[in-house]
């Protein structure tokens, strides 16, 4: 099976993370989807990001109806900072599926600075999606196959939807709910946070 990683903090999750992954899905032949939410993530110091068990309890509330949706609890159960490399090669370890990491075109200029890039470069295949059309993406994907990384570009549509701006519309006492599924809303109405 071809799988697509979608990798986040998902403070919270939110519909344009959903759009996303069902976009690679049905677009780049991916048979399944896993949403990989992180536990400490290592680029964000950030005391606003919610508690690790609610952020993983809001990806199933959000994927529960989509059979070809999966969340894995790798990261979030680490003790530690996770880099993807060895989170690929965990999920390596697991079968002989072929593991899709999916990116933004913001994360793939900074590749080269993630941990061990050059071993992760050849051990792992990216799906990058291109929402804005930011900076010289073409150049920085040929750039990268030069140096033996499997990439393939994912054209999409624009979604102007941010966890960043999810936490402010909550904090000033806005309605989320076209902007997230109903029922992550109310969990974080129950739970209260974000306030």
């Amino acid at each position: 099976m071809k799988i697509g990683i979608l990798g986040g903090t998902f403070n919270p999750i939110h519909s344009g993370h959903i759009a996303m992954a069902e976009y690679v899905l049905r677009h780049m032949g991916m048979n399944k989807i896993c949403f990989l939410p992180n536990g400490q993530p290592p680029h964000k110091k950030d005391d606003k990001i919610a508690d690790k068990h609610h952020r993983l309890e809001m990806v199933k509330l959000a994927i529960e109806d989509k059979p070809e949706f999966y969340v894995s609890d790798y990261e979030i159960m680490q003790d530690k900072h996770c880099y993807t490399v060895d989170t690929i090669k965990y999920f390596h370890s697991l079968n002989d599926d072929e593991y899709y990491f999916i990116l933004g075109a913001d994360s793939l200029f900074q590749l080269s600075t993630w941990k061990d890039a050059d071993e992760l470069k050849k051990i792992c295949s990216f799906i990058v999606c291109d929402r804005a059309r930011q900076g010289n993406t073409d150049a920085e994907v040929k750039k990268l196959r030069q140096q033996g990384c499997n990439i393939m570009l994912c054209d999409m549509p624009l979604i102007d939807i941010t966890s960043t701006s999810i936490r402010q519309m909550i904090k000033d006492g806005m309605d989320i709910s076209g902007y997230t599924a109903t029922n992550v809303a109310q969990y974080i109405y129950d739970n209260k946070l974000y306030l």
